[in-house]
C-alpha cells in the first residue's frame, strides 16, 4: 500500500502480504481516523496497522512488548517520514494506565492485534475507562475473540461486524477483524 515496512528476521509479521494489505485496508476504513483523532495500536508488532493509521490521524501510538519489533516500527516510521507516530516497548496494561493518568494522549480510536490468548481482562477494563469511539480487534483465535467480545460488550462496546480474513490459506486457521464502537 502506501507504507514501507522494515521487518527483522525474528520479528512477527502477518504471513500473507496480500491478506495483510486487505486487513490494513479494512482496519483503516473502519476506524476512519481524521487529523483530529489520536490513535492507539495495542500489540502493534512492527507497525502493520500503526503506520497507515498515522497517515490519516493527528497522532498514532504503537505499544508492543517485543523490543525488536518496536525498533523495526520506529525505523519504518522514519523511512515513511511519519512525524506523528511513536512506539513504546512494554505491556499494554501499563501504557493504558499511563494514558488514563494523562501521561500520554487519550485515544479516540484503538486498533489491537493481541496474541492468540486474546485480551487480558485488565486491558478490557482500561478500555472501558478510556471509552474510545471505535475499536478494531484483530484476532487469530475465534474462541478468544468470542470471549473478549462478550467482555467488551459488558464494558460498553457494541460489535458492528466480524470479518474473516484467510491469512492462512489451505488451513483451518482464520484471522478475524471485529469492528466495535462505543455504545451510546
Amino acid at each position: 500500500g502506501e507504507v514501507f515496512y522494515l521487518i527483522s528476521p525474528d520479528a512477527f509479521f502477518q504471513t500473507s502480504p496480500q491478506a495483510a494489505a486487505h486487513l490494513v485496508s479494512l482496519v483503516t476504513d473502519w476506524l476512519a481516523p481524521t487529523r483530529n483523532d489520536d490513535v492507539l495500536d495495542l500489540y502493534c508488532g512492527g507497525g502493520l496497522l500503526t503506520l497507515p493509521l498515522a497517515l490519516r490521524a493527528r497522532s498514532a501510538l504503537g505499544i508492543e512488548l517485543n523490543r525488536t519489533a518496536v525498533r523495526d516500527a520506529e525505523a519504518a516510521s522514519k523511512a515513511n517520514r511519519l512525524h506523528n507516530c511513536e512506539f513504546r516497548a512494554g505491556h499494554a496494561e501499563a501504557f493504558l494506565s499511563a494514558i488514563r493518568r494523562g501521561e500520554l494522549p487519550r485515544p479516540h480510536l484503538v486498533a489491537m492485534d493481541p496474541p492468540r490468548t486474546g485480551l487480558d481482562p485488565i486491558v478490557i477494563d482500561e478500555l472501558r475507562r478510556l471509552r474510545p469511539r471505535r475499536l478494531a480487534y484483530v484476532s487469530c483465535d475465534p474462541q478468544a475473540l468470542q470471549r473478549d467480545l462478550r467482555a467488551l460488550a459488558d464494558a460498553g462496546f457494541r460489535t458492528q461486524s466480524v470479518v474473516p480474513i484467510d491469512m492462512f490459506p489451505q488451513t483451518c486457521h482464520v484471522e478475524s477483524l471485529a469492528c466495535l464502537e462505543l455504545a451510546q
